[in-house]
């Protein structure tokens, strides 16, 4: 009776392990999924790489309509085969076994199903009138219709990132991070937020004005002089941002020009980059 009692009581203990070990691996699941929708998220960082979840976005909502087509017609055609076919082939014997047998002759891997050898006559015409509806409305038809949603929505995607101005490849802009990063301990330059709160709340003023007293050029501009005298840096270092900010640009974002002067005052040669002044050099923002 003891040897019994025993043996009881180490498959219990046994048993307590096994199911903690299971509970954990279901945890363990979860978090790991959790991860990788986080992980999914995360390339939205950078545009370049956010393909997956933009491709997504512009899809779905044909992709709603899609589904809900799809749904109907695949659960009406599941329903056809075990209805009329339940009783001969036993793969269509329950709607569920029929559903199951839907999705592997949807990924190819079957169309001539096991008991189809042993029908005759009307079973057999209305096996293949079946099969050759299934093949052509949902295998052919709609799944083409599926990755057309896809196609279109990934060329949209694409056309919009081949229109960004200041974003580069994502490795690019990797590497330059550490750039900037130097560029702005080395010239005090302010922090990222202040430079584009200041150019932000100029776009808004320049927009605030009448059409009428809008610059020549149709867009707004900032002086260097203003950035300058605005965060308190030194001429070089306005250059050097600048010149960092034309180079990480596919478009023009600083403009160059020259105060008129007069005739009988000898004529300068043109400022160096270095020699930035008020009224030299605008940065445009577009």
């Amino acid at each position: 009776h003891h040897s019994v009692a025993e043996y009881f009581k180490v498959k219990s203990v046994i048993y307590e392990e096994a199911s903690w070990l299971e509970r954990h691996r279901v945890a363990s699941y979860v978090v790991l999924y959790v991860q990788f929708l986080q992980m999914v998220l995360a390339f939205n960082v950078h545009p370049r790489v956010a393909m997956l979840t933009s491709t997504v976005q512009k899809a779905l909502y044909n992709m709603m309509h899609f589904f809900f087509v799809f749904a109907i017609l695949f659960l009406m055609l599941a329903f056809m085969a075990n209805f009329l076919l339940g009783g001969r082939i036993h793969i269509f014997g329950t709607f569920g076994n029929a559903c199951s047998a839907q999705v592997r002759m949807l990924f190819g891997e079957f169309i001539y199903a096991d008991g189809v050898e042993v029908l005759s006559g009307t079973a057999l015409v209305m096996y293949w009138l079946y099969a050759i509806s299934f093949m052509l409305i949902v295998f052919f038809t709609l799944l083409n219709f599926f990755l057309a949603i896809i196609v279109d929505a990934f060329v949209e995607v694409k056309e919009n990132c081949s229109q960004l101005r200041c974003t580069q490849s994502f490795f690019k802009d990797l590497c330059s991070m550490a750039g900037t990063l130097y560029l702005q301990r080395r010239y005090k330059l302010p922090a990222s937020k202040r430079l584009v709160k200041f150019l932000s709340e100029s776009l808004t003023g320049f927009q605030a004005l009448s059409k009428g007293s809008q610059t020549d050029g149709q867009f707004p501009l900032v002086s260097a002089e203003a950035i300058r005298s605005e965060f308190g840096v030194t001429e070089s270092a306005v250059c050097h941002w600048l010149c960092r900010l034309e180079s990480m640009s596919s478009v023009p974002l600083v403009h160059y020009h020259h105060e008129e002067q007069n005739d009988e005052e000898p004529h300068e040669p043109p400022l160096a980059p270095a020699q930035v002044g008020d009224g030299i050099v605008n940065t445009g923002l577009m």
